[in-house]
């Protein structure tokens, strides 16, 4: 009895002559194309069709290829579609902005003038409130003045009579000794 199994070489199937055999080539791989026509019908049929298994594990392959093929393609498509749509919205951005742009020019120097005439506003509302600090600062002290002269005048008056004065504000409320 005999049976079929791939070449080592060449990989096609090939029927050994017995069970205990150890061919692991076929004869067109040992012998080259001396014997490449089979004597038997239903070996040389064997020898060019392919196996279920051998079948299987090539359409696992072609749909794997098929799938990579699939995600590189995709990818590529959507590489290509996002530049060329940047590049379109750029320009439609372009075109807009330069419809825009004396309104853009105008509107910064409205902006400008009025941020001017803010800041010239606010040196004039700041030297005023200067001018009136200073001077209310100068009436205090004017006042001040006027009240030192009078705290002195009733020292003197009370040395004078004998009275007797508080040195300082905190003792304002004790008793005058006669």
């Amino acid at each position: 009895m005999s049976y079929s199994i791939p070449c080592k070489k060449c990989g096609k199937p090939f029927t050994k002559t017995s069970n205990k055999s150890t061919e692991l080539k076929c004869g067109d791989c040992i012998y080259g194309d001396i014997f490449s026509k089979s004597r038997n019908a239903h070996a040389a049929i064997a020898n060019n069709e392919l196996t279920k298994k051998q079948i299987l594990n090539k359409l696992d392959r072609m749909e794997k290829k098929l799938k990579e093929f699939d995600t590189t393609l995709a990818m590529t498509i959507q590489s290509q579609l996002t530049e060329a749509l940047n590049a379109t919205m750029k320009v439609i951005a372009d075109k807009a902005a330069l419809e825009h742009s004396q309104e853009f020019v105008d509107l910064k120097a409205d902006i400008e003038e009025q941020q001017s005439e803010h800041e010239a506003r606010m040196k004039t509302l700041l030297a005023t409130v200067n001018t009136r600090a200073i001077s209310s600062e100068k009436k205090v002290q004017d006042e001040l003045d006027i009240l030192s002269a009078r705290v002195r005048d009733l020292r003197r008056l009370a040395s004078k009579n004998g009275w007797s004065v508080a040195p300082s504000r905190s003792a304002v409320g004790t008793k005058i000794n006669d």
